[in-house]
């Protein structure tokens, strides 16, 4: 099977070569997707919750269940090698987030911490899921901690990486930028697709030609709509992290790589000053998605702290 795959692909980055037609890029970026998540054992999903269509994966067996979520300008494709650590032990569920990836999302719509919170609550009951262990990387961590602070009787272990939420005692890279107008962020090129990745990973995972040109094209078409969101992902909430984070009792992971540009490793101070119940884990030569960059490893520190808490 895998060789015919290999040969298919290779006949149709030999057409991509020759014509390079647009739909025969997303052809092929699909048909590797396909085989990923498929390879991954997920299945993808779509419902309806609190007015947004989430568009979702799921997959795996077993009593525990893990919802994991996505960060900015990010989807739920970050978590599919992540989780093949994961699928034989407990049942995943990868939802794109409002205004990401193939769920639904508009101008209109607010993403502060808060609202995408109230969001999961409701995308969670909705599909049946009612306890489970919730892990998120960046805005996926601050969203992640909100809902603990909110619902804390339906998260039973929290596991943040490089989560947002805190103001670092050191400024990252990113910060630095941000203050000059600069958002490496959001990308709207192949070329700026690419930067993307080298900022965010230190190590980032190889991707085959068409994924750059495929991805950029998805980003600048919702280029407006990722900055309002990274607008209202930063705005000052009625709590503080001091507040919310103090009041959490929930076992919390909190892993980082430290090398992350985008929010300093200094967060981790603030993690473990507020958290009451928590077990760090820094990952050298790591950036801001220890999921993508050291998917294996993170599954397996991952695994072993939700054991210890049952």
């Amino acid at each position: 099977m895998q060789r015919f795959l290999a040969i298919f692909l290779t006949l149709i980055f030999i057409n991509l070569i020759l014509s390079g037609c647009v739909k025969m890029e997303n052809a092929l970026v699909e048909t590797i997707m396909d085989w990923e998540i498929s390879s991954s054992g997920l299945t993808q999903k779509k419902v309806n919750a609190g007015g947004i269509d989430f568009v979702y994966f799921e997959g795996g067996q077993g009593t525990e269940t893990i919802v994991l979520l996505h960060g900015f300008a990010a989807d739920k494709s970050n978590w599919i090698r992540f989780v093949r650590t994961l699928i034989s032990e407990y049942k995943v569920i990868i939802p794109d987030q409002a205004g990401h990836g193939e769920s639904g999302g508009t101008l209109k719509d607010s993403y502060t911490i808060s609202s995408q919170a109230n969001r999961l609550a409701q995308f969670t009951s909705k599909i049946g899921v009612d306890k489970f262990h919730l892990v998120g990387n960046s805005m996926g961590g601050a969203i992640a901690f909100f809902f603990s602070f909110q619902h804390p009787d339906r998260v039973k272990s929290l596991g943040l990486f490089d989560s947002a939420g805190v103001i670092s005692p050191e400024p990252s890279e990113l910060s630095k930028l941000l203050t000059r107008g600069e958002n490496p962020l959001i990308a709207d090129s192949a070329e700026n697709y690419e930067r993307l990745l080298d900022f965010a990973m230190e190590d980032p995972p190889f991707l085959p030609w068409p994924f750059a040109n495929v991805m950029s094209r998805k980003s600048s078409a919702r280029k407006e709509l990722n900055e309002k969101i990274f607008s209202d992902i930063i705005k000052p909430g009625k709590y503080t992290a001091q507040q919310v984070l103090s009041a959490i009792k929930t076992p919390v992971l909190i892993l980082w790589g430290k090398e992350d540009r985008v929010i300093h490793v200094s967060s981790v101070s603030v993690f473990e000053r507020y958290l009451s119940n928590h077990k760090t884990v820094i990952l050298e030569n790591v950036g801001h998605a220890p999921m993508v960059e050291r998917p294996e490893e993170t599954a397996n520190i991952l695994n072993d702290f939700i054991k210890d808490q049952l």
